[in-house]
């Protein structure tokens, strides 16, 4: 496919929905695991033809491409099997629980470590079925992933950081070695310096010491009490907490995610 469109194409399509696939509750995060081992394989090829300059007569018909391919992963959720019923009738309408939250920050966390070779993301859906807003009737409500959702959306801006520390890891049965602990980073134009911390254990704590350079300011933390805890029309579940941090050493409780803010030392 690059080998014939390469020259014209600014865009290569990813659609990727993680689900339990047979490895148990942690199935998502390592079908999410493999995804970016996918991508890791995949991209010095994506990098390779974007280095490709064609001849411009040979696609006459079409401007040729003048910047680099990017990824469009034009579809993105997790899906895992659902019971079907009268409610249901095509098991395609998703209930999301407190840990389908923790997966949804992880990989909006995989889109910031790609950011370079990613162009485009879309949520499938926004609305019903596989959506973090649900209709029931004349009445709606949020699922639990419209918190992660909200928390990037309001956050996640400015400029690249990369981000690289060593995460415990643990083993999930069927699942695998999976890391404990997942992140990602930004820096606003004002200088400060936004930190995603996703603890994706059921019940161990992590701390993370940060470096020298920078001094946390406050934190941000959505949590629920449970992992299979799940909203419903007059009941949420997710917990917000928000709190000045206090020295270098940045406690994520088990199944939280965690947004920090820092600046930088003078």
């Amino acid at each position: 496919m690059l080998e014939a469109l390469g020259p014209v194409c600014d865009y290569f399509s990813l659609h990727h929905y993680s689900g339990e696939g047979g490895r148990g509750e942690y199935g998502p995060f390592a079908s999410l695991r493999d995804f970016r081992a996918g991508l890791d394989a995949f991209l010095p090829t994506l990098r390779g033809f974007s280095m490709r300059k064609e001849p411009f007569n040979k696609w006459y018909r079409f401007p040729r491409r003048e910047d680099d391919i990017k990824l469009a992963i034009d579809e993105w959720n997790i899906w895992n099997s659902t019971p079907r019923g009268e409610d249901n009738r095509f098991g395609v309408k998703m209930v999301y629980n407190w840990k389908d939250a923790l997966w949804t920050s992880c990989m909006i966390n995989t889109f910031v470590h790609y950011a370079r070779d990613i162009g485009i993301t879309n949520l499938a859906q926004m609305v019903n079925v596989l959506a973090p807003i649900m209709t029931d009737g004349d009445r709606s409500y949020v699922q639990t992933t419209y918190h992660v959702l909200m928390l990037y959306r309001k956050y996640l801006k400015g400029s690249l950081v990369e981000c690289r520390f060593d995460a415990p890891k643990m083993r999930k049965g069927p699942a695998g070695e999976l890391a404990m602990l997942d992140a990602a980073a930004c820096q606003w134009e004002d200088g400060t310096l936004c930190l995603f911390l996703t603890n994706i254990s059921k019940d161990e704590n992590a701390q993370i010491v940060l470096p020298d350079a920078w001094r946390p300011l406050r934190s941000m933390r959505l949590r629920a009490p449970d992992f299979d805890d799940t909203n419903a029309v007059g009941r949420e579940v997710v917990l917000e907490t928000e709190s000045e941090e206090q020295g270098r050493t940045v406690t994520v409780q088990s199944g939280t995610v965690c947004m920090v803010l820092m600046e930088t030392v003078s």
